[in-house]
């Protein structure tokens, strides 16, 4: 499906440049706010009250597509929730708690290239040329932001 169809609706909010923007925007206040909850809490409280909210919001659609899963789905399920949620929101929470969300936005502009590590290796995917210089421009982005801030960059 092409772009093209959607002009007609004729809003500029479903735009893939706003949607980049909107979607920079939450990544922006994700990478603050991990960083925040990191040093507010004595645990991992924070974390565990916001990741039950995000099942509480997304339960309607859920509730309604589990009776038709299979037993092998819900290990895909089980290992994608441990894999994809729980390590990494958990390493995020703390490396929020042990350093400044300046090297934590550092450690997340590395993400694009563990991805590309991923899928070439793992997955044996054709990583193209473009993709590259994408992963490249991310990480060199996420390095200048830490330099040119100046500062201790690991008490921020």
């Amino acid at each position: 499906m092409r772009w093209g169809r959607f002009r007609s609706v004729r809003c500029a909010c479903w735009s893939p440049r706003s949607s980049c923007s909107r979607s920079s925007v939450c990544f922006g206040l994700y990478t603050l706010f991990a960083d925040r909850v990191g040093k507010t809490g004595a645990g991992l409280d924070g974390l565990a009250l916001s990741v039950t909210v995000a099942a509480l919001a997304t339960s309607p659609v859920s509730i309604s597509h589990a009776p038709h899963m299979s037993a092998a789905q819900w290990g895909i399920i089980a290992a994608s929730a441990v894999l994809g949620v729980a390590i990494p929101y958990t390493m995020d929470t703390l490396s929020g708690r042990i350093t400044s969300a300046r090297v934590v936005g550092t450690l997340f502009s590395i993400d694009p290239a563990m991805s590309v590590i991923i899928a070439a290796l793992i997955l044996r995917q054709t990583i193209t040329a473009v993709a590259v210089i994408g992963v490249i421009v991310v990480s060199l982005a996420g390095a200048l932001l830490v330099w040119s801030s100046g500062g201790d960059a690991v008490n921020g």
